[in-house]
């Protein structure tokens, strides 16, 4: 019923796991693990049995995750230096990770400090460049400068997935952001659709997505439970 994730947990140094949502009606406060811990939970939005068995185990709601797709249509390009990474960016594309996230789940956990939760996107991003996590990754010149990364997963449908976007704060709401998409587009013609997620209260993100013709396809609560010694 609890699934470990691996992986946060090397990051955060204390372990992480996954709860199986198909049988949360059997999880019992006796289920929860004795050391100290992070139990995360996604359940589809409109599931309000779920969310209500959540609650009564005190999980708490962080954070509302929307997925939206579009076709491969091309987007007017823009003059912005967009290009594939290469190995002589990872230290850029990190500082921009650890720095430029605000809105994710971890970030709007009060029990995760900001630190925390920079590194684990930082680490995230850094993973690109380990050969562990993504496919591609675009990035954004501004002035000879790395100031923005797009992190892309191809799956099993022929369809890319931005994994990670960010910019730095400095060079926001010039048009990097959507520059970078519009690469990526423009670069993976035959791939069947490009899918990303963002979150309810993040607007500046939606706002990009919906000018640029994504539709939501799905929504998600997330749910954290900590257990503390």
């Amino acid at each position: 019923m609890l699934l470990k994730d691996e992986w946060l947990t090397s990051v955060i140094e204390k372990d992480v796991f996954n709860l199986d949502v198909n049988n949360i009606d059997k999880f019992e406060f006796s289920d929860f693990p004795t050391l100290a811990a992070l139990i995360t939970a996604r359940i589809q939005v409109g599931d309000l049995k779920r969310c209500s068995l959540l609650q009564k185990l005190n999980f708490s709601l962080v954070s509302t995750d929307v997925q939206l797709q579009r076709n491969m249509e091309l987007i007017e390009m823009s003059n912005f230096n967009i290009r594939f990474a290469e190995a002589k960016d990872e230290i850029c594309v990190e500082g921009i990770a650890n720095s430029s996230f605000t809105y994710d789940r971890f970030h709007s956990d009060s029990n995760i400090k900001n630190g925390i939760a920079g590194k684990i996107k930082s680490e995230w991003a850094k993973n690109y460049f380990r050969n562990i996590r993504g496919d591609f990754m675009v990035v954004a010149e501004v002035n000879g400068i790395v100031s923005g990364f797009l992190q892309l997963l191809k799956d099993e449908n022929n369809s890319l997935v931005i994994d990670l976007i960010a910019v730095k704060n400095n060079v926001r709401n010039m048009g990097i952001a959507r520059a970078m998409v519009s690469f990526t587009i423009a670069n993976f013609q035959r791939m069947n659709s490009i899918r990303v997620g963002t979150q309810l209260n993040n607007l500046p993100s939606l706002r990009l997505y919906t000018k640029l013709n994504f539709y939501v396809k799905s929504a998600y609560y997330i749910f954290h439970y900590h257990i503390t010694i």
